[in-house]
């Protein structure tokens, strides 16, 4: 009797996990993911029925926004009740979670605002690449203080090490498109260096050697760039200094309509920018694409029909990206390509606001989470 009560419970949590991630004729949960930047606002984030609505499309990852500026408002002060609760939806939606942490509190800025969420961005369209070039904070940016980075680093994993240790956070990475100014205004990729990128992949692995942590059980992933050229400086840095800053080389790649994002399509984008850098510097790291999207034309059910055909043909692109080959002493070597993709985004927080998005403000799914579900699952 009690081995077929066992039976029972094994066969209900099978059942719960097909539910979740789709049956084993569709793709791995594991190559899929959704960005949640939701805890921006005061408001929660995400639902559970949104993070339950991503894990049923297939998607097991979601790429969490941990914003700093909440977080840590002022020195020595750590909130993370928002942060737990949206971490917990995910979880219980059966999901693992990457930490990407960006912007920063005026305290890390010798009191400045500088890298306040999108405090640099000028919306009213005078500024054709959108940086505020009106506020000091902005043009004249205080350093940051990576002193304070290293410690909020450092308080989140310790205060979060038995998520780590279970596998609920499975990746840590630090800021986000560093080489626009509205996200990092300006200042040398070396200084994104010193000041950010190796202070976060030092607290990281000095986290992972006190606990016992592996490199594969918490990567540090970036450097979540959108631009080619900065992704070549940064690699040239690591290469110079003869350091890893990342266990996995992340970027954005994004599909507009009628190739706005990009004079040629994102795909072709890839293989002749990215790919080359990859085969170059990428050490036979892996890639995560953790960010990536089709905007809609407009607002008909066809437009929103049509972004989903167009994100789908990007994930099967991409899927097909997983690995390349490269000629080496005449032979040909097997190197690892994209092995994760993040879609942008889950759900937007605020109407309008669901371009991009596979669920809309309401939470209600969309044509295009429908096509991407069914993509993913074989269905």
């Amino acid at each position: 009797m009690k081995i077929a009560r066992l039976l029972c419970v094994v066969a209900a949590l099978l059942s719960v996990a097909t539910e979740s991630f789709g049956a084993s004729s569709g793709r791995s949960p594991e190559f899929f993911g959704y960005n949640n930047n939701l805890s921006i606002s005061s408001r929660q984030g995400i639902t559970a029925e949104a993070a339950m609505l991503g894990a049923k499309g297939g998607m097991k990852w979601s790429r969490y926004t941990l914003y700093w500026n909440r977080v840590n408002p002022e020195p020595g002060v750590y909130d993370w009740s928002q942060v737990d609760q949206q971490l917990q939806v995910t979880y219980d939606a059966g999901g693992v979670v990457y930490v990407n942490l960006k912007w920063a509190p005026a305290h890390a800025a010798e009191g400045r605002n500088t890298y306040l969420p999108f405090y640099c961005m000028k919306l009213d369209g005078s500024e054709p690449d959108g940086f505020d070039r009106s506020k000091p904070d902005c043009t004249d940016p205080a350093p940051l203080d990576s002193a304070k980075l290293r410690t909020v680093i450092r308080e989140f994993l310790t205060s979060h090490v038995l998520d780590v240790k279970a596998g609920r956070i499975a990746a840590f990475g630090c800021f986000n498109e560093p080489a626009d100014q509205i996200y990092w205004p300006p200042g040398s990729p070396q200084e994104l260096v010193d000041r950010v990128l190796r202070p976060c992949a030092e607290e990281v692995r000095k986290f992972r050697k006190e606990n016992r942590i592996s490199a594969a059980k918490l990567p540090i992933v970036g450097p979540e760039e959108i631009d080619p050229a900065n992704l070549e400086r940064i690699f040239k840095l690591e290469e110079a200094g003869k350091i890893s800053l990342f266990d996995v080389v992340s970027f954005h790649l994004y599909h507009g309509p009628k190739g706005m994002e990009y004079p040629v399509g994102p795909l072709t984008f890839y293989d002749h920018r990215y790919r080359p850098l990859i085969e170059r510097y990428g050490a036979n790291r892996p890639v995560w694409i953790t960010e990536t999207g089709a905007k809609p034309l407009g607002e008909t059910f066809a437009d929103l029909r049509d972004q989903g055909v167009r994100l789908v043909s990007m994930l099967s692109e991409l899927e097909a990206r997983r690995t390349f080959v490269v000629k080496s002493g005449g032979k040909n070597i097997t190197r690892r390509g994209v092995e994760k993709i993040f879609i942008y985004k889950l759900v937007a927080g605020s109407c309008p606001g669901s371009e991009y998005t596979l669920l809309d403000c309401t939470g209600k799914v969309k044509p295009s989470y429908r096509q991407v579900k069914a993509f993913i699952l074989g269905k």
